[in-house]
């Protein structure tokens, strides 16, 4: 008997000595140091976006941006004006075509949705859609319908820059790269309207912060990469 009970002691004590193998974080956190200017942080269920607004080259344009993204500026939803309430937190990314562009900005999530209002179109010399990363306000057909719908391109569109039918160019994207390669990889089904655009498992924008950096100043900014392919960022969700 004392044999048989130093044999369980001794299978409980090597038990407790295997070590705990932990699941691998979905995310990595990485920081980056901003220059002066003006930035978007987008967190996405795929890892987070540093965006660099524009506003010397589009100012009408990136102050539209920025203040929907704050709240100050108020929007329509379902026949109602909200006024306090940032625009863009809890939205979803309705439309992804690969190989060209991810779009999102409507609080609807259907593509379809009116903001009470809309902005004049902003042409600004020399800022086209000419590389991957580029942040661009969607319109309907006339070139004043544009927002609060935007879109990020996943690589140069220069079929965008047609002078007589122009989108109004108001940012890059700077760090997090990563993110829209997830977001690209997004798996689609057909939209009704002859394209492959529509998420099976929708991207969502959880949140848009706006970072200022003063004239000769520098900021740290924390963000997000996901580690693995679309699904492991549910932890996020």
């Amino acid at each position: 008997m004392k044999r048989i009970l130093s044999a369980l002691i001794l299978t409980l004590l090597a038990a407790l000595c295997v070590p705990t193998v932990q699941a691998a974080a979905p995310y990595t956190t990485k920081t980056v140091e901003l220059k002066t200017g003006l930035y978007a942080k987008m967190e996405t269920s795929e890892g987070d976006m540093i965006m660099e607004l524009l506003y010397k080259r589009a100012p009408r344009t990136v102050q539209n941006f920025v203040e929907l993204a704050t709240g100050k500026k108020k929007w329509m939803k379902d026949g109602k004006w909200m006024e306090g309430k940032p625009l863009y937190d809890g939205t979803v990314f309705h439309r992804i075509i690969k190989g060209f562009m991810i779009q999102g900005g409507d609080p609807t999530g259907t593509g379809s949705g009116q903001v009470g209002f809309r902005i004049k179109m902003e042409r600004s010399p020399g800022l086209n859609h000419d590389q991957r990363g580029r942040m661009a306000m969607a319109r309907s057909s006339s070139v004043d319908s544009a927002s609060s719908q935007f879109y990020i391109t996943f690589g140069p569109a220069p079929n965008l820059d047609n002078p007589q039918s122009p989108y109004a160019v108001f940012g890059q994207l700077l760090h997090g790269m990563e993110t829209l390669s997830h977001l690209e990889a997004t798996p689609v089904k057909s939209s009704g309207r002859g394209e492959m655009s529509t998420p099976i498992d929708t991207p969502k924008l959880h949140k848009v912060s706006i970072i200022r950096v003063a004239d000769g100043a520098t900021e740290k900014v924390s963000y997000l990469v996901l580690n693995a392919p679309k699904g492991a960022a549910e932890a996020k969700n």
